[in-house]
């Protein structure tokens, strides 16, 4: 593949103000999945202020060398497939270095998660129930679970708990996936996207939307129920 030229800006505030898993989900919304500028800081750095012009995930974008000639360029790669391009390429070691190291913590987390769900669950069949079955067998899938969170993040998309601020070291990097699909519907395995089925929420939100099998609750009309207690 023949890449543009990095043109890196020399200004690295806004790059040394976030970590690398941010750096990441950045680099792969930009490069993968072609968002703006505005749409990277909306969905991923979260700005404080309303006004947000995206110059915030520019900066970190142009300190690494990433004009605009980059946007989506590796839209029909797989993350592991862009690191392997970029690695034969100069220049792209910084690069590579945010997606491979976080890449590879994901993965490990992921895998380690799903283990630990597997043994608090006794298990991923529950007594027979095909339909719940099919439904958690993709949210713990190790691959979309990794994706999901590169591109929602490890805030409950309900309530925005963020297990690494409250628990440390020993939270960093968890959270629940949920299906947005009713589970119900799932007679026979099917392909998820990441982007559009699976949401990151926290514990306690994820037992509240289950916790009426009969009415299982969206993630909006859970947020309105807190907005209204």
């Amino acid at each position: 593949m023949n890449l543009p030229i990095l043109q890196p800006s020399g200004r690295g505030r806004e790059f040394n103000s976030v970590d690398d898993l941010k750096k990441y989900r950045v680099l792969i919304a930009y490069l993968i999945d072609g968002l703006s500028h505005r749409e990277i800081e909306n969905r991923i750095l979260k700005p404080t202020s309303k006004k947000s012009n995206g110059f915030e995930s520019m900066n970190i974008l142009r300190y690494l060398g990433l004009s605009n000639e980059f946007k989506g360029i590796f839209i029909n790669y797989s993350v592991d497939g862009m690191i392997e391009e970029l690695t034969v390429h100069i220049g792209y070691e910084e690069i590579v270095r945010i997606l491979s190291s976080v890449s590879k913590e994901l993965e490990y987390v992921t895998e380690e998660d799903i283990n630990a769900e597997e043994v608090e669950g006794g298990g991923m069949v529950l007594e027979g129930q095909e339909h719940y079955y099919y439904g958690k067998r993709y949210e713990r899938e190790a691959s979309n679970r990794k994706r999901a969170i590169e591109i929602h993040g490890v805030n409950c998309i309900v309530c925005d708990f963020n297990f690494e601020e409250v628990y440390g070291e020993r939270g960093k990097d968890f959270i629940e996936v949920h299906h947005l699909k009713p589970l119900s519907t799932l007679d026979e395995p099917v392909i998820v996207n990441p982007k559009t089925d699976l949401i990151p929420v926290c514990s306690n939100c994820h037992r509240m939307i289950h916790r009426k099998t009969e009415r299982i609750l969206s993630p909006d009309e859970l947020r309105q129920l807190i907005k209204n207690r």
